[in-house]
Order: structure tokens, then sequence, then C-alpha cells
């Protein structure tokens, strides 16, 4: 079992966006949120309480930063170390069809978000049209 080959929740090449650790942290918590749950279900307890425990440290290390710079210096190690867990949940749970299902459960509720949205924002611009003064 080798910890450090996470390649997929490290960064591979160094970015310029500013905000890209934040990112990839909110990314980790949410398949960290999606391995605890499955944990759960597979009963399998000390996995579980990893995951909340990273889970805890990195809403921790985000709280209200919103680019890179905002970060304390502790955002890599705790980067690093969900990685790890991860790792870890994806070699015990990963092949589970659960978390496929619940993949494509978030994946379908966002999509439902993202349409609610549209419709709200193009209702909310006609009657900002409707409300305008016409022009002479």
């Amino acid at each position: 079992m080798i910890l450090g080959k996470y390649s997929i929740w490290r960064r591979e090449n160094e970015n310029d966006n500013s905000d890209s650790n934040i990112s990839l942290m909110r990314d980790q918590v949410i398949m960290a949120r999606v391995y605890s749950g499955l944990a759960k279900l597979k009963n399998k307890t000390d996995l579980l309480q990893e995951l909340q425990t990273r889970i805890k440290d990195s809403q921790r290390v985000l709280g209200e930063s919103t680019t890179d710079s905002d970060l304390p210096r502790s955002a890599h190690d705790k980067l690093r170390d969900m990685g790890q867990v991860l790792a870890k949940a994806k070699m015990q749970l990963y092949g589970c069809k659960l978390v496929t299902g619940k993949l494509r459960a978030m994946l379908q509720t966002a999509d439902e978000q993202v349409r609610s949205l549209k419709k709200q924002s193009t209702f909310l611009a006609q009657c900002a049209h409707k409300t305008m003064p016409a022009s002479s």
C-alpha cells in the first residue's frame, strides 16, 4: 500500500489560478463526504473516523478563504493528509457500485440546482427589463 500515490488528489502541474488549492481542497472534501457515507454503510468505522477528522480539518483550514493567499501555512499539509486518506478510502471502497450511484445523485442534484437558478435568473432579468423606463 503506497499512500503517497494519490495523483488525482494532488496538483500535477503548478497553476497560476489564484484559488487552485482552495478548489482542490473543496473537491477533496466532497469526495471525503462520499467515501464517509460509504464507509458508514460498509461499517468501516476506522476509515469513517479518519475521513470525518480530515473533513473537519480541511473545513477549518478553508474557513472564509477565497484565494490561496488567504489560506494558512498548514493548508499544504492538510491537502496532503486528506489525499492520503482519500487514497486509502479509494482502495477500500472505490470498486463499490455505491460510489457511482452517489456521485450520479450528486451530479443530478447539482444539475437541477443549475436549471432552477437559470430559470430564476431569466425571470429576474425579464422583471428588470419590464421595470426599466423606455428610452425616448
